[in-house]
């Protein structure tokens, strides 16, 4: 069904589940949403699971076909189980896996003369331990890096939420004024990622997933965003941003956040945005 384009058109979606937020729905409908966007991607699936299993079919060719197979049947296994996919679906996966093992067994002479090739002749190298150690340094520093801007406590801010355990905070709108005077409500959610990362969810926005930098100055209880779009953000698409500069943030209990800027030494534009805490449902 892969090779004609059907699998992922079908069940769980995609349809019903593009209009749904990603944040409700069950590894089923995220699976099959995601991999259903594409056609091409579903036929060349379905090629690499197609032709090794074709080769299964002759005794010359069954020993290809089963190393070819190999990384699909591992690849599906995994997604099965960490989808949360149907149970027969995972045994299905299962059975097929240790089948493509057992042809390894059968053809075991052939799969160690392959490992020892690319294994190579025992070589002794000098002066080893430099290499290794410098070799560390150098994936350590990227991936430290990353961990702490995406993951470590250290980036989270009041206004992130607990991005570290995958819970981040999002305030909608839910009223704007200047001074006393009400302004027409609007569509509004507002996102502080981690990496320092402003983003916007508007009724103006062309292309919600561009972000802006921002910084908090919290003994100050300052937030300021940057009045120009990110690098990356341009590069997806230009989108029209409500908020940019400098804000006073305050929060009334656990649940509103109020953002003021100054715009005359008289006046104040204010925002009340009302805080929710995504993914509340889920562990990690």
């Amino acid at each position: 069904m892969k090779v004609i384009g059907m699998q992922f058109s079908n069940i769980a979606g995609p349809t019903s589940s593009y209009h749904q937020s990603l944040e409700y729905l069950t590894g089923i409908q995220l699976t099959w949403a995601f991999l259903g966007y594409s056609i091409w991607l579903q036929v060349l699936l379905g090629l690499f699971e197609c032709v090794p299993a074709c080769l299964l079919l002759f005794r010359r060719t069954a020993f290809t076909g089963a190393i070819l197979l190999f990384p699909m049947t591992l690849g599906v296994c995994l997604i099965n189980f960490a989808m949360h996919l149907w149970s027969d679906t995972q045994l299905i996966s299962i059975v097929l896996l240790l089948l493509n093992l057992v042809c390894f067994l059968f053809e075991w002479p052939g799969l160690r003369q392959i490992i020892s090739i690319v294994l190579g002749p025992k070589i002794k190298y000098r002066n080893i331990l430099p290499e290794v150690i410098f070799g560390l340094i150098l994936i350590s520093i990227p991936v430290v890096r990353k961990v702490r801007a995406d993951y470590g406590r250290s980036t989270q801010t009041i206004l992130t939420g607990d991005w570290f355990h995958g819970h981040p905070d999002e305030y909608t709108l839910v009223s704007e004024k200047i001074n006393d005077s009400l302004l027409p409500s609007h569509l509004l959610k507002i996102y502080f990622g981690t990496w320092d990362e402003y983003s916007e969810i508007s009724d103006s926005t062309v292309n919600w997933d561009g972000y802006k930098l921002y910084s908090v100055d919290e003994p100050k209880q300052e937030v300021t965003i940057s009045s120009y779009q990110n690098r990356r953000s341009i590069l997806r698409g230009r989108g029209y941003y409500f908020l940019s500069g400098n804000f006073h943030y305050s929060r009334a209990g656990d649940s509103l956040l109020l953002l003021s800027q100054k715009i005359t030494n008289s006046a104040s534009h204010i925002w009340i945005f009302k805080k929710r805490v995504i993914r509340t449902n889920k562990t990690y």
